[in-house]
């Protein structure tokens, strides 16, 4: 019970208001895509910012406030066949489409084989509050002990870790920490684990869409090929068939688009 006078009171009520405002949810989706060479220009891709070791850059018509990023090794996905490699500078750009507009240009890429869409997670989360989405495998390695041999198991995954600030004007400010392992060097104690970490803060409206880029994965497949049933004769095979090295690059595409929900 509050007492006061009239112009008070209504002072009062108004902080009240604002006060009891109920904590907004933020829904993250991202788009993780593995695409071939040129492809975020066909999506439409402004790109902003490239990454020198700066503390702020413009990133369209929006802000980036930091960046910073850990070369720890390769930021590959555990689904990426053969050997690879790394591009080193990143960047960050954002688009002017909606989510239907570009999920179908996604889908019409990935029908051309110019991009390989690896996931589509989403996550919902209170303002202010953490969310972190996570994918991959488990690496088995043997331990020696007093107590004898035993199997333990290491993580290699994708990550993103995503914290969203909603601010009055319902623009959203968005810490972004992505990190990828992957297996490494195999070593007589275990196998190494290969990480490189990224992270930045955003400046997003509700329901618009960033994007990190500049990944490059290098990678090397052989296959062979051949005259059918005759390049398999043993012997004599090797004259019917041949070894095809094949070298491919492609980027990395990490796609963020935060929404605030309706309670």
């Amino acid at each position: 019970m509050v007492t006061d006078i009239p112009s008070k009171l209504v002072e009062i009520d108004a902080l009240l208001k604002e006060l009891d405002e109920p904590v907004k949810q933020v829904m993250i989706e991202a788009r993780i895509v593995e695409a071939s060479m040129g492809s975020a220009l066909n999506l439409g891709v402004n790109w902003g910012l490239n990454y020198t070791n700066d503390d702020t850059g413009a990133i369209g018509i929006e802000h980036v406030d930091t960046g910073s990023v850990s070369l720890g090794g390769d930021f590959l996905l555990p689904a990426t066949i053969g050997t690879a490699g790394i591009g080193a500078d990143l960047t960050y750009g954002r688009l002017g489409l909606d989510d239907l507009v570009l999920d179908l240009k996604l889908a019409a890429l990935e029908s051309a084989d110019e991009l390989k869409i690896v996931s589509s997670p989403k996550v919902l989360t209170l303002d202010g509050e953490e969310a972190e989405i996570s994918d991959g495998v488990q690496i088995p390695y043997k331990t020696i002990s007093d107590q004898g041999t035993k199997t333990e198991f290491q993580d290699a995954t994708l990550s993103l870790k995503v914290t969203p600030e909603v601010n009055p004007d319902n623009t959203i400010i968005l810490t972004v920490e992505a990190s990828n392992s992957r297996p490494g060097s195999t070593y007589s104690d275990g196998t190494g684990i290969d990480t490189k970490e990224v992270t930045t803060k955003l400046l997003l409206k509700s329901g618009e869409t960033s994007v990190i880029g500049g990944v490059y994965v290098e990678s090397e497949t052989d296959s062979n090929q051949g005259v059918p049933l005759l390049k398999d004769i043993p012997y004599v095979g090797a004259l019917f068939r041949s070894k095809i090295n094949n070298n491919s690059r492609r980027e990395l595409l990490i796609f963020i688009t935060p929404r605030i929900v309706s309670q």
